[in-house]
C-alpha cells in the first residue's frame, strides 16, 4: 500500500511539472524599463514567449488592452508618438493553459523647456575667498538633465572645467574652493537633456573678484590656508541597523588644491 501510495504521488507531482512547463512564459521584455522617446518619432514594442502552444499576445496601456495578435512574437506599434502615448506598457501571453504577463515598459517623452527667465545677477568677492554660483530655476527637462556651467566669452560660450579647486555638485550650484581674480566674468548655467542631445543656459552670474583679499579670513594661525567647505550631502532616509553617512568636501592646503573627505555615522565618525 505505501509503495502505491508513493508511486502516485510521484506521477502526480510529473503531472504537475509537465503542466507548469505547458504554461507560457513571456522571455521579453523580461525587465522594467524606462524608454525616453522623441517627439513625433514612431516606437516599436516585442513580446516574445517560451511554451508549447500557439500563443495570443495582448499588449495592455494600464492595463488596457491595446493590441492583440497570434503566433510567435507580439508587436504593438506607436507611430507618433506625444505625451498621449507616454505611460507604462504590459504583453499579456495566453495559451490554453494558462497566461503570463510581462513587466512593465514605461514609454516617457524626453522634453526640455524653451523659457528660462532668471534676471542678471551681480557676485562680488575677494581674491581666495570661496565662491559658489547657484543654477536659479532650471527648466523642466525629461531624463533629469545634467548640469554644466559655461564663461560667456564675446559671443562663444565656453565650458568651465572641474578641477580640484572647481566643482558641481548634485543640485547645479558651482562651487569655487578660492576665486582669483582671473575667475571674473559672465557665467550661465547649462542644463544639458542627453536623450535630445540639447543644451539650455540661463541663470546668469555677473562676478567680479577683487584683488585685494581679507587675509583673515583665509589664513590661519599657522600661516597656512584654511580648509574650504566647496559642497556637502545627507540621506534624507535611513534604514535600522545600516550605516548612515553625511558627506562633506572640503579642500585644505595639506596639499595643493587636494580634497578632504569626512563622514560621520550613528556610531562613527572618521575623515
Amino acid at each position: 500500500m505505501m509503495q502505491r501510495r508513493g508511486v502516485t504521488a510521484l506521477i502526480l507531482m510529473m503531472g504537475l511539472l509537465m503542466q507548469a512547463d505547458a504554461l507560457p512564459r513571456v522571455s521579453e521584455p523580461r525587465l522594467r524599463r524606462t524608454r525616453y522617446i522623441h517627439q513625433g518619432h514612431d516606437v516599436i514594442l516585442m513580446c516574445l514567449a517560451k511554451g508549447i502552444q500557439i500563443f495570443r499576445f495582448t499588449w495592455m496601456k494600464y492595463g488596457q488592452r491595446m493590441h492583440v495578435s497570434t503566433g510567435h512574437f507580439g508587436r504593438l506599434t506607436i507611430e507618433n508618438f506625444t505625451l498621449r502615448d507616454q505611460g507604462h506598457y504590459t504583453c499579456r501571453v495566453d495559451d490554453d493553459e494558462g497566461y503570463d504577463v510581462s513587466p512593465a515598459v514605461s514609454l516617457v517623452l524626453a522634453q526640455i523647456d524653451d523659457q528660462w527667465n532668471v534676471a542678471v545677477r551681480i557676485k562680488m568677492t575677494h581674491d581666495m575667498s570661496p565662491m559658489s554660483l547657484t543654477c536659479d530655476h532650471p527648466p523642466f527637462c525629461v531624463p533629469t538633465g545634467k548640469y554644466d556651467w559655461y564663461r560667456i566669452e564675446g559671443e562663444t560660450p565656453s565650458q568651465v572645467k572641474t578641477s580640484n579647486n572647481i566643482m558641481i555638485d548634485n543640485n547645479g550650484t558651482l562651487h569655487f574652493a578660492f576665486a582669483e581674480k582671473k575667475d571674473s566674468g559672465i557665467y550661465r548655467c547649462g542644463i544639458h537633456n542627453t536623450v535630445l542631445g540639447v543644451t539650455k543656459l540661463g541663470s546668469e552670474v555677473n562676478v567680479t573678484v577683487q584683488a585685494k583679499p581679507n587675509v583673515r579670513r583665509f589664513i590661519n594661525l599657522n600661516g597656512g590656508l584654511r580648509p574650504r567647505l566647496m559642497s556637502y550631502s545627507a540621506e534624507t532616509s535611513v534604514v535600522l541597523g545600516k550605516r548612515s553617512q553625511v558627506g562633506m568636501h572640503f579642500q585644505r592646503d595639506a596639499r595643493p588644491y587636494s580634497y578632504l573627505d569626512t563622514y560621520w555615522s550613528k556610531h562613527q565618525s572618521g575623515s
